[in-house]
């Protein structure tokens, strides 16, 4: 967006522009938000990437940063914008109403679009509004941005949500004084038929870690394992052949079964280490029969 020194000279009377969007709720808590010119830009996509916008895009900030207060309820009126007007006057610049959502915090936008009225040879002859449209565009777009949050005193307040007013932006021969209707009561009525525009939540963009992930190591190939059925894993965990030969039950033996076995095999070898001593005891013993059994022989 341009400063104001980067205006067209067609476009200079924006700056003192001062828009007034007029919402409340159910009749009640009726807000004004006014906004202030703040830039102007010949790239039209923030108002419609679809559609060519006539003379550009001009956006507004609140003069004040405000916060309103308003009610939700599931099955409650929610705020609904009335209507926009230009510095005060009695003209309604917008043929349709929009709601105003408060179901979720975050930022939320509305857009619309309106038919070109003012005459072509009003546009040629006034010397601060003497912008050309495009015969191929008639459509002059606008978008309203707010921000809904939880309403807070000492902790949150059931029901209770606060609405900030964010930007409005819109094509600049919307603002053109001729666009603008007299509020009159058949226009009212009109505007109360005609289906409401609704404000549309902005998803958030999914933030991306700069930090990429570490590569996987190669996983070596195995052989596959035997099922071996747990119940059965400390029958075989049991047998000293397969002991001695050093096969291995599979992963699914529990802990306990893992110290079981190796009690077992603890046991085994305090058995096996115990057998010679008692081997050479009967040694002993034979050989020492043996040798009284001979002395008696010679006795004899």
């Amino acid at each position: 967006m341009s400063s104001h020194v980067g205006l067209p000279q067609n476009m200079i009377w924006l700056k003192d522009t001062v828009v007034e969007i007029l919402i409340d709720q159910e009749g009640f808590r009726s807000i004004t938000p006014t906004f202030r010119f703040a830039g102007y830009s010949t790239n039209t996509r923030s108002l419609d990437t679809t559609e060519k916008v006539v003379g550009g895009a001009a956006q507004f900030v609140p003069i004040v940063r405000q916060t309103f207060n308003f009610h939700y309820a599931p099955f409650d009126g929610q705020p609904v914008l009335r209507r926009i007007s230009v510095n005060g006057t009695s003209r309604d610049h917008v043929s349709r109403q929009a709601t105003m959502c408060l179901k979720s915090n975050g930022v939320y936008t509305v857009r619309g679009s309106e038919t070109l009225l003012v005459p072509s040879n009003e546009l040629q002859v006034d010397e601060n509004h003497s912008i050309q449209p495009s015969p191929d565009a008639p459509k002059l777009h606008w978008k309203f941005d707010y921000f809904v949050d939880d309403r807070r005193s000492s902790g949150k307040i059931e029901g209770e949500k606060t609405f900030t007013p964010l930007t409005f932006s819109c094509s600049p021969l919307l603002l053109h004084p001729l666009q603008g209707k007299k509020i009159r009561l058949m226009h009212v009525m009109k505007k109360n038929v005609v289906t409401k525009l609704v404000a549309e939540k902005m998803e958030l963009p999914k933030t991306t870690s700069c930090r990429s992930p570490p590569p996987s190591l190669p996983v070596p190939n195995s052989p596959p394992l035997a099922r071996i059925n747990p119940s059965k894993a400390h029958i075989w965990s049991l047998h000293r052949r397969l002991q001695s030969h050093g096969h291995s039950i599979g992963h699914g033996r529990s802990e306990s079964s893992d110290i079981r076995g190796s009690s077992l095999c603890a046991t085994n070898q305090m058995r096996s280490s115990n057998q010679p001593t008692e081997m050479r005891k009967h040694r002993r013993a034979s050989s020492a029969g043996d040798i009284g059994a001979t002395f008696t022989g010679h006795a004899i």
